[in-house]
């Protein structure tokens, strides 16, 4: 189970569709043979990467926005095409499209795993009275960015910039060349080959082992399961060298 947060939508008063949240995007995207479906005006072509080396062929839409039943009032625009049928099998679950940054910095929105709900606040009335610890975050481009702490098997504790990245299916994700300068794939660390990694920008090599802690703030988690990439991924736009999920 990948744990990934779906959400149901609508495109111009269609069918109901699923979306997936996702920290790591930052527009309103579709699955290229669903805006076909629902006849959505296509417009050139673009190249996007993303998770991977390659690049994915996408077109441009117009005239399109995305809803979300129960939001009155609320809507914002379909930016992109995409073929997300490949994502969709290495997910384990179809989906329709994705809704990212723009949806995201709207609010302050509040994930409820337990629950499978997600709660949206208010961003200029909200204040946090939970018993959690605020961890400063920077946004490159939507994409939020923090502080923390990585302790390798065997090894020193070793601070680095995270991506939150709620779209992705695992833990911990350690990127090269963060791996290979501090030899977290020596001898002494046992892995096993990571199979069906990516993202939009296509398949990504890695090895799937455990480090001894990964510390946020005041939070300490203990043997978390860790991707080692041996090959740096495609064009995200934010330092690539670690990345962590919110799955619970």
């Amino acid at each position: 189970m990948t744990r990934h947060v779906v959400v149901k939508v609508k495109i111009n008063n269609s069918r109901p569709l699923s979306f997936v949240l996702d920290t790591g995007d930052k527009v309103g995207i579709v699955d290229t043979d669903v805006a076909k479906e629902l006849g959505l005006k296509l417009e050139g072509q673009v190249s996007l990467g993303g998770a991977g080396s390659d690049t994915v062929r996408g077109s441009m839409v117009e005239e399109a926005t995305w809803t979300l039943p129960g939001l009155e009032g609320f809507s914002q625009p379909i930016r992109l095409a995409i073929p997300l049928r490949r994502l969709a099998a290495r997910f384990g679950h179809d989906f329709d499209g994705i809704i990212g940054a723009d949806f995201i910095k709207q609010f302050v929105v509040e994930v409820d795993y337990p629950a499978r709900v997600i709660r949206l606040h208010d961003k200029d009335r909200f204040n946090y009275a939970g018993a959690g610890d605020s961890v400063p975050v920077q946004f490159n481009q939507g994409h939020p960015i923090l502080e923390a702490e990585v302790t390798p098997l065997g090894g020193e504790p070793l601070k680095g910039k995270f991506v939150l990245d709620i779209g992705s299916g695992g833990a911990l994700a350690l990127h090269s060349p963060f791996v290979s300068q501090n030899h977290l794939l020596n001898s002494s660390v046992k892995t096993i080959r990571a199979i069906g990694l990516g993202g939009a920008g296509g398949q990504s090599n890695g090895r799937i082992g455990r480090v001894a802690e990964l510390k946020i703030g005041k939070f300490k988690i203990t043997s978390p399961l860790t991707v080692f990439l041996k090959i740096r991924p495609g064009r995200l736009p934010v330092p690539n060298w670690l990345e962590i999920s919110a799955s619970k």
